[in-house]
């Protein structure tokens, strides 16, 4: 299966279309609470630290459920019910390290600025365990969690320039938005709706990267 019939593979397409709609909900949400909360600075902190980390990893794990098998390059594979039961201790300490990459960055400075840091991190994160999981179900010794030079420098690539487009969209629409809908911070909601969107190629280029290691 090459990559662009991943792309357009049903799964992934359905995937993608629901990965969408929730990443341009989550900063939607997470703007309106905090004009919400504006006079609550402890709610405040415990949606930035807390909340909104374990949300935008759960939209993360939303979409690789949903595009697997097919991110690995695969027309069939074990279901994630039974690659959970079978490394269900192994999954569970990982899916842990998963959603504690968000939540302990955003104590680190200028790290915790950089969100898209932290959902790159996160996206990685979540395909090599499932990938972990599935190799050593079907127990293929041979495999690692690299994916190549060329899919890193993409990834790198992706990232980068993905963070560069939401400061840029972010910058030239997001007064223009405030003004036409009569809010604030509409900027921040572009951005953050971007970076949440620029995950999509990663997880399917590492996706691709770490599937090609399997022959099935």
């Amino acid at each position: 299966m090459i990559f662009f019939n991943v792309v357009t593979s049903t799964n992934v397409i359905v995937a993608i279309i629901i990965f969408v709609l929730l990443a341009i909900l989550e900063p939607t949400l997470e703007s309106w609470l905090h004009r919400l909360l504006a006079t609550n600075q402890l709610l405040q902190r415990c949606w930035d630290q807390l909340v909104a980390p374990l949300l935008r990893a759960g939209i993360l794990i939303m979409l690789v459920y949903l595009a697997y098998p097919e991110i690995f390059n695969l027309g069939v594979a074990p279901t994630i019910g039974e690659l959970i039961a079978e490394q269900q201790e192994h999954t569970s300490s990982l899916l842990s390290m998963l959603c504690l990459t968000g939540f302990l960055t955003t104590f680190i400075p200028k790290l915790g600025l950089k969100s898209e840091i932290i959902l790159t991190i996160q996206a990685c994160l979540l395909c090599g365990l499932l990938f972990s999981a599935l190799t050593n179900y079907l127990g293929v010794t041979t495999t690692t969690l690299w994916p190549g030079i060329d899919i890193f420098l993409l990834i790198v690539c992706v990232a980068y320039f993905g963070h560069r487009l939401s400061q840029i969209i972010a910058k030239t629409h997001g007064n223009r938005l405030d003004s036409l809908l009569r809010t604030q911070g509409f900027g921040l909601v572009i951005a953050s709706a971007i970076k949440l969107l620029t995950q999509v190629p990663i997880i399917l280029l590492f996706g691709q990267g770490l599937g090609r290691q399997l022959t099935i």
